[in-house]
């Protein structure tokens, strides 16, 4: 599955157009601060997300996104109805299971309801409609007869069970906004851990799960010790001082309870290293960023499903030479079918990129525009080292913004 092409247009209070852009294999966007590159990964997971049904906040916007699926090349087309009044909101969550008094801590808050779809548009290769949405109503090819479904859903996520619409569904399932500075922590639950692990008969099922990724790292050390243990060589080829990565329950690591847990009857799953020298554990929050994000990295790029498009945003971001070397080289040479569309200031990054896969991004006001490295003279040279201080003296990346 990848990402082909993709254009974006947002009409909402702080309007803003993304041309049409073609993405390959491997897509590294390069351009000044400012100039859009965060805004296109942004869009792009919005967009994916709303296919899956979650609430994008993508109010008073078009898209279209071309899509390579398991069944061909399919195009989503879709506009959005402007944003609804902010609601407040009361939530109840009651910390204790064992407490039957009904106490609890109430959150208050506000939510917007989500976007409506005003019109969508799904075709084949060939330009065929095979569900189109106009005027509250949704045809679908071969049918005579529309059918009215709720607007606050996407046609894609409503219909994901259609034999036409599934591999358009799981396509756009499998992009990710990589967050490698963050571990999510998850309430340990010993019984869900167990049905997890029947389910799980294979590392190919356990990266096909959808669970947080914490989850699938703590299944793969108990199930599949060989590829859990293949993350931790790479890990250690980067940090050699590192002798264990531990996943469990916090008491089990040897960590300090969070204020959450003293207050509650579960605990949370967290990670923890363990190093040469050191006499205690080391949890996720002590690490140093760069050790943070290169195991969070090593971690994606094991656990991520077949197929799966993984968005990298700036990830040289507080990483040392020693990490950007071994990353660099995973990202550029995954072992399996995935594909990544990064960016990157970082000459090392950039260099280490083959030219022909650059995307120089660019604005003009609100209009942004992304443009192959091809389609930039200055940038004729076989010199990577060279390439790369044209690339900043070109007038495409020195006047990235108009």
């Amino acid at each position: 599955m990848s990402i082909l092409r993709f254009e974006f247009q947002d009409d909402s209070r702080s309007p803003w157009h993304l041309e049409p852009v073609e993405f390959s294999e491997l897509t590294l966007l390069v351009g000044i601060s400012g100039a859009g590159k965060t805004l296109t990964l942004n869009s792009i997971a919005a967009v994916c997300a709303a296919a899956r049904g979650r609430n994008s906040g993508l109010y008073d916007c078009r898209w279209a996104i071309e899509i390579a699926t398991d069944a061909g090349t399919l195009t989503w087309r879709a506009t959005t109805g402007g944003a609804p009044p902010i609601q407040a909101v009361t939530t109840r969550v009651h910390v204790d299971v064992d407490d039957a008094s009904g106490s609890g801590v109430e959150f208050h808050g506000e939510r917007r309801s989500p976007p409506t779809f005003v019109e969508e548009l799904i075709q084949d290769a060939e330009g065929r409609s095979l569900v189109h949405r106009t005027k509250g109503e949704i045809r679908l090819a071969g049918s005579d007869r529309p059918i009215r479904m709720k607007d606050s859903e996407s046609v894609v996520s409503l219909l994901q069970d259609e034999e036409t619409m599934a591999p358009l569904f799981q396509a756009l399932r499998k992009v990710h906004r990589s967050s490698p500075a963050q571990w999510s922590y998850i309430p340990f639950d010993p019984n869900r851990v167990r049905q997890l692990e029947e389910s799980t008969d294979s590392v190919e099922a356990l990266r096909e799960a959808t669970i947080p990724i914490g989850q699938k790292a703590y299944l793969l050390q108990r199930r599949f010790g060989s590829e859990f243990a293949a993350v931790l060589d790479a890990y250690r080829e980067i940090f050699p001082q590192v002798r264990e990565i531990k996943i469990g329950p916090t008491s089990e690591l040897g960590l300090r309870s969070t204020e959450d847990e003293q207050s509650t009857s579960y605990e949370f799953l967290g990670i923890a290293i363990e190093e040469n020298g050191v006499g205690s554990a080391i949890s996720w929050e002590n690490m140093s960023s760069g050790m943070r994000r290169t195991l969070r990295h090593l971690f994606e790029l094991e656990l991520s499903p077949r197929g799966t498009v993984l968005l990298v945003d700036e990830y040289e971001n507080s990483m040392g030479v020693n990490c950007l070397d071994a990353v660099t080289e995973r990202l550029l040479s995954p072992s399996r079918d995935l594909r990544l569309i990064i960016t990157s200031h970082h000459p090392y990054v950039i260099n280490n990129v083959p030219m022909n896969l650059w995307r120089v991004v660019t604005r003009k006001g609100s209009n942004v525009r992304i443009v192959p490295a091809s389609e930039i003279p200055e940038l004729d040279t076989r010199s990577k080292q060279d390439a790369f201080i044209r690339l900043l003296n070109a007038a495409e990346y020195r006047e990235g913004i108009q």
